[in-house]
């Protein structure tokens, strides 16, 4: 009866060996073609309040590639907001597990996705208001999968992680709505939050550039550095920063909250560091914004016009 149990027992050590081996085989396969390599695109920096979209891109390393589930995670405290039509493919579920995690699955059609198959996965994360400007904040997250019978497999989400709290400050129209475009003959307004309470705040309007930490801030193009003063919750009042006549271009407002003429992320909000915080397109012409460009079209034909006016005025003169 041992000599019976004895050969049965090895008989399913062999088999579990087998099994292992072919599972690290099956891995071995996965990891030689490189993974799904999940990689997190998010802003470097946010403010309290924002809301900003998150994305996950990834690749199906093999053939039969199914049973995939995301799972990420925000900071505690943070909400996030999940679609599976975000997704592309579009994923067969989507879950919010705890209000800071997003969760995705896609079952795969019945042989699965092909080796080579893109995915891209988007969700929107909320900032709460009490988030610590200057403070980092981190997420966390996996991406879990099958090969065919193998698996699962599990790969850390790579890529960004860590958002930066700022204050926020923004261009806008006299009554505080944000404002991105304005004509030669309109003013620029600004207004901030989450600034220190009581603290003059350095406001300057510079040409549009990318931004790194510890930049100096160029001149000020619209005749001057508004000093403003935040009120007891840190909040910057609307402020008119720019008065007529602007110059055409595109440009980046700099608060300059500790007054040293460098920008200090974290300390000082650029709006915006990777593209233009608003742009001047040009005069007001009956009403409406003509960029420069359409007025240079316009230019032959309304000096055609007088010209024909004062043919006009010129033969009228004559027969009288």
């Amino acid at each position: 009866m041992k000599q019976k149990l004895t050969k049965v027992g090895g008989r399913v050590l062999l088999i579990l060996l087998i099994s292992s081996l072919l599972a690290v085989f099956a891995s071995a396969g996965v990891m030689a073609n490189g993974g799904a390599n999940p990689v997190r695109s998010l802003p470097a920096m946010a403010s309290p309040g924002d809301t900003f979209e998150v994305t996950v891109t990834f690749t199906s390393p093999l053939a039969d590639f199914h049973g995939i589930g995301l799972d990420d995670s925000a900071p505690g405290g943070w909400t996030v907001s999940v679609d599976k039509v975000w997704n592309d493919p579009d994923a067969d579920a989507d879950n919010t597990p705890n209000p800071n995690e997003a969760a995705y699955v896609w079952f795969g059609p019945g042989t699965g996705y092909g080796a080579g198959v893109p995915f891209t996965a988007v969700y929107e994360v909320t900032v709460p208001d009490d988030a610590e400007v200057g403070n980092t904040y981190g997420f966390l997250g996996t991406l879990e999968y099958y090969i065919g019978e193998s698996g699962p497999y599990v790969e850390p989400i790579g890529g960004g992680y860590m958002v930066l709290i700022t204050p926020s400050g923004k261009s806008t129209d006299s009554s505080g709505n944000p404002m991105s475009e304005f004509t030669t003959s309109e003013t620029v307004y600004a207004s901030g939050a989450y600034f220190p309470a009581y603290t003059d705040v350095d406001i300057y309007i510079v040409g549009d550039r990318e931004w790194t930490d510890g930049d100096p801030i160029p001149a000020d193009v619209s005749g001057g550095v508004e000093t403003v003063e935040t009120d007891a919750d840190g909040n910057l009042p609307v402020t008119a920063v720019w008065a007529p006549t602007l110059v055409v271009g595109e440009y980046d407002l700099v608060f300059d909250a500790n007054r040293n003429r460098y920008y200090d992320a974290g300390t000082d909000v650029v709006d915006d560091p990777n593209h233009p915080g608003f742009v001047v397109t040009g005069a007001a012409v009956g009403g409406t914004a003509y960029p420069i460009n359409k007025l240079a079209i316009l230019a032959p034909w309304m000096a055609l016009a007088a010209v024909m006016a004062g043919a006009v005025i010129y033969m009228r003169r004559r027969r009288a």
